[in-house]
């Protein structure tokens, strides 16, 4: 009779150890804080079926727990409550995951008990055999999901949870995840294909790497972008939602690949540059991926250069041929850099009383470009000059830090104050991919610089005709005078050759190797770092980020217009004060010469060493 019972019981606790399986414990299974157990009541079992039986229980603890989760982030009608919760896609994908897993332990449990239903006298043993996988399974998927739920990760940080559990040495545990992760890149890879084929950002939830960030309508310079322009610098990576298994050049190539997408679809695109088959091409490619669980981030890195390869040659079509590209940078060289020597010859000659006097910041700007326009009607321009021309307008920016004149001469501080004019160019579309602020600001840091050396030896030539009145004096009276001509003409033959190292020295051969590189490319990118290449050269060339040469080119600058400005302005020459103007050219060119052939020495594989030389 006892015999009987204890089987009775026993199989009454195999029903509800397996309904405890699927979540649900009663009497003889019972809920603890950390897990599902056996009754301390329950004395018709040994120690070690207890141990087992409790271990098995802890399954159903850990199904009740993915059964909770799933609820709460699974594919469901959410709320408004929901969206503010950390869910979105990845997670509904992550616990479709879950489900797939829980259905397949729906069906072990329910083949348990069809065998105990068939044979009331099952083995634990065997019970426990057929739940061995999950043994393995349920406590790494409860650490990963515990981990979720904590620290709220969705989007790319919830990937690479998942990948960082499925790499382990457990086949079960492996194959289960790597599914898991499967259904989650499925997400990852339709917002891709979207961004990549469309230039379409698709996320609500914030959780794809690729993010758009609010920018100004007023770029670095203090001018005015134009909306295209804010669409391209609109976009950036956010590392933070990168999964840890896509390599960040990846990521880099897939945010250009929907850039260029953008603008190859921008509706002022003369004509439809990305063909239907390269869309379809794209959209196989990433399918083809995405179908795959082998070796999947390698065919995606593929998938991306090849997309990157073909994207880039478009938008160097757009760009170098349908927009004139070495035409634009002819202008560019034209107006920027001072190659249009008659036009700023006009326009220093026009301005020469205007920047002899510190500017008037409330109508300094529209002064200069009164005469800026003056001096275009006084030059001949071509159709294509002319329309260029009419996209620029002077602006006078403030001065850089340190460069308030303190500790010089009112000449000195006249020179820094128009040391900060420049010129705002209204960029066409799609120029403004390769002229963007920085490169602007570039533009406008030589422009100044070189208007400054320019104007300065205009100032100098202006000098020579004062000097020429001395001719009449007495013998004795131009002898006494010989000093002043001499520092005028010892000014103009530094300031000539320095003139001549930057045209022809630097800006010529930059010029050249530019034209030369954008002729071989066949791919934007390409492009863009040969002008970036060519910008840099200008501005380590031209000293501008040497500071104590640069320094020092101010001093001399300074010098010099105060010394044409005495001359010019005075009729009693104080050879006491050109005396001390000597001392100081000389002062000052020895320090620049000597910095200068430092520079030389350290700089022994600089690329323009031989121009240095020849400065020398």
């Amino acid at each position: 009779y006892q015999r009987r019972v204890r089987e009775t019981s026993r199989v009454a606790m195999l029903h509800e150890v397996l309904l405890a399986l699927v979540g649900h414990p009663g009497d003889l299974v019972q809920r603890f804080p950390d897990g599902f157990r056996l009754a301390p009541e329950v004395s018709f079992v040994s120690d070690q079926e207890r141990k087992v039986l409790d271990e098995v229980c802890m399954l159903g603890f850990y199904y009740q727990q993915f059964e909770s989760f799933s609820r709460k982030f699974g594919w469901k009608k959410l709320t408004m409550e929901d969206t503010v919760q950390a869910c979105g896609l990845y997670l509904r994908a992550f616990c479709t995951g879950i489900e797939e897993i829980l259905a397949h332990f729906r069906k072990t449990v329910l083949a348990i008990e069809q065998e105990v239903m068939a044979d009331p006298g099952t083995p634990l043993a065997k019970i426990r055999a057929m739940l061995h996988m999950y043994e393995l399974l349920f406590p790494a998927l409860h650490g990963l999901v515990s981990e979720v739920g904590k620290n709220a990760l969705h989007g790319g940080e919830l990937l690479t949870a998942i990948h960082r559990k499925s790499v382990c040495g457990v086949p079960c545990v492996k194959n289960a995840l790597e599914r898991v992760l499967f259904l989650c890149n499925t997400v990852w890879f339709n917002q891709v294909s979207a961004w990549m084929v469309r230039g379409v950002l698709v996320d609500n939830y914030d959780e794809l790497f690729i993010q758009q960030v609010e920018s100004s309508l007023v770029d670095q310079t203090g001018q005015m972008q134009n909306t295209s322009s804010v669409d391209w610098s609109g976009f950036e990576v956010r590392e933070q939602m990168l999964p840890l298994f896509i390599p960040l050049r990846v990521a880099e190539r897939v945010l250009f690949i929907g850039k260029a997408v953008r603008v190859l679809q921008h509706p002022q695109a003369q004509k439809q540059l990305l063909d239907h088959s390269d869309i379809q091409e794209c959209t196989e490619l990433l399918e083809k991926v995405r179908a795959t669980q082998l070796n999947q981030v390698i065919l995606f890195e593929n998938a991306v250069n090849h997309v990157k390869t073909r994207v880039a040659h478009r938008l160097w079509q757009l760009i170098v041929l349908e927009s004139s590209l070495l035409g634009q940078l002819q202008y560019m060289k034209d107006f920027f850099l001072l190659s249009k020597g008659e036009f700023f010859d006009c326009f220093i000659s026009d301005s020469r009383h205007l920047m002899l006097v510190p500017p008037n910041m409330v109508n300094a700007e529209n002064d200069a470009n009164l005469l800026f326009q003056q001096a275009a009607s006084q030059v001949r321009f071509t159709n294509d000059e002319e329309g260029f021309f009419k996209n620029l307008a002077l602006v006078l920016f403030p001065p850089e830090d340190g460069a308030d004149g303190e500790g010089r001469g009112p000449t000195s501080i006249v020179t820094d104050a128009w040391r900060g004019i420049g010129i705002k160019l209204d960029v066409q579309w799609p120029l403004h991919l390769l002229f963007e602020g920085e490169v602007l600001k570039q533009y406008n840091q030589l422009f100044s610089f070189l208007f400054l050396v320019k104007r300065v030896e205009a100032e100098l030539h202006s000098a020579w005709a004062p000097q020429m009145e001395w001719k009449r004096l007495p013998k004795e009276e131009r002898v006494r005078l010989y000093p002043a001509w001499r520092l005028r003409t010892n000014m103009a033959f530094l300031v000539g050759n320095l003139q001549y190292y930057l045209y022809v020295d630097v800006l010529e051969v930059q010029f050249s190797r530019l034209q030369q590189r954008i002729r071989d490319s066949e791919d934007f990118e390409s492009v863009k770092q040969a002008h970036q290449d060519y910008l840099n050269s200008l501005v380590g060339q031209s000293f501008l980020q040497m500071k104590p040469i640069s320094r020092s080119l101010d001093d001399l600058f300074s010098l010099c217009l105060q010394f044409c400005n005495y001359v010019s302005t005075t009729s009693e020459i104080d050879l006491n004060e050109i005396d001390g103007m000597v001392k100081q050219f000389r002062r000052f060119a020895t320090f620049l010469l000597t910095i200068l052939r430092g520079v030389k020495r350290k700089l022994q594989s600089s690329p323009y060493l031989t121009n240095l030389s020849q400065l020398l």
